[in-house]
C-alpha cells in the first residue's frame, strides 16, 4: 500500500509475507480435447483423462459430443477439476446452430472429423458469421476431407458432413498447411482409415505428443491419462 500523506513524502506499506504453495495447473483443454474425439471413433477405446479444466468452451464441445451419443462421463475431482471417462461410440449425425458454433469454433475441425463417423448427416448452420481466417481454416479442411472420401455440401451458411459409421476404406496424402492449424484432425482420420495415409507437414510437438498417448492405447484396452 502507498499513502502520499503530503507532496514531498511517499510512505510504501510492506506487503504480507510470500509463502511458498503448490499451485495446480491444468493442461491445455485442446489436447484433452483431441483424446476425447480420438476415443470415440476409434473401435473397442476406452480411456479415462484425471485433472481436466472444465471451462464454458470445453463443456460446450463435450456437450455436443454428448448429443451426438458419445459415451462421455464427467465426474468431479476437486473444485475445479474434473475426470472424463470415454470410450467409442456409434454417433450420430445432429444439428449444430450458429451460436454453438461462435462457441466452440476452435474444435470445429474436431467436429468435422467426428462427423465423419456418425450415422447419417451433421449439420452445422451460421457459418455465414465467420470471419475470413475461419473460413480458411474451414475451406481447408473439407478439401482435405473430399481426399477421404467425405462427402460435404457447403453454403456461405451452412454446412453438411455425410457420415459413414464403418472405418474409412481411402488412403491418401494430405499436405498439411499453415491454414489447417493443427495436425491432429488428420492424424485422428488416418488411425481409423484401413489404408495408408501419409501426412506431410507441420508434425510439431503438440502431434508427437499425441501420437505417443495413442501408443499407449494400442497397447492396453483401458488407459487412464493424467493431463495435470
Amino acid at each position: 500500500m502507498v499513502t502520499r500523506p503530503n507532496i514531498d513524502e511517499i510512505t510504501i506499506m510492506g506487503q504480507k509475507e510470500i509463502y511458498a504453495k503448490t499451485v495446480v495447473i491444468p493442461a491445455s483443454s485442446v489436447g484433452v480435447l483431441h483424446l476425447v474425439a480420438m476415443a470415440l471413433v476409434l473401435r473397442g477405446s476406452a480411456i479415462t483423462i484425471t485433472g481436466v479444466l472444465l471451462d464454458k468452451t470445453t463443456k460446450s464441445f463435450l456437450d455436443i459430443l454428448i448429443r451426438m451419443g458419445g459415451r462421455i462421463r464427467l465426474s468431479v475431482q476437486s473444485s475445479h477439476l474434473y475426470k472424463i471417462d470415454v470410450e467409442f461410440s456409434n454417433m450420430l449425425g445432429i444439428e449444430i446452430q450458429s451460436q454453438e458454433i461462435q462457441l466452440i469454433f476452435s474444435y470445429l475441425p474436431l467436429i468435422c472429423v467426428v462427423s465423419v463417423f456418425a450415422a447419417g448427416v451433421t449439420k452445422f448452420f451460421g457459418l455465414s458469421k465467420l470471419c475470413e481466417s475461419k473460413r480458411k481454416i474451414l475451406n481447408a479442411l473439407l478439401i482435405a476431407l473430399d481426399k477421404f472420401g467425405i462427402i460435404s455440401k457447403v453454403t456461405a451458411d451452412h454446412l453438411e458432413i455425410h457420415g459413414r459409421r464403418d472405418t474409412l476404406s481411402e488412403g491418401c496424402i494430405i499436405e498439411v498447411r499453415e491454414e489447417h492449424k493443427s495436425v491432429i484432425p488428420f492424424l485422428i482420420l488416418g488411425i481409423a482409415s484401413r489404408e495408408e495415409v501419409f501426412i506431410k507437414g507441420m508434425i510439431d510437438e503438440e502431434a508427437r505428443n499425441f501420437l505417443e498417448i495413442i501408443s499407449k492405447l494400442a497397447a492396453k484396452d483401458n488407459v487412464c491419462i493424467d493431463v495435470v
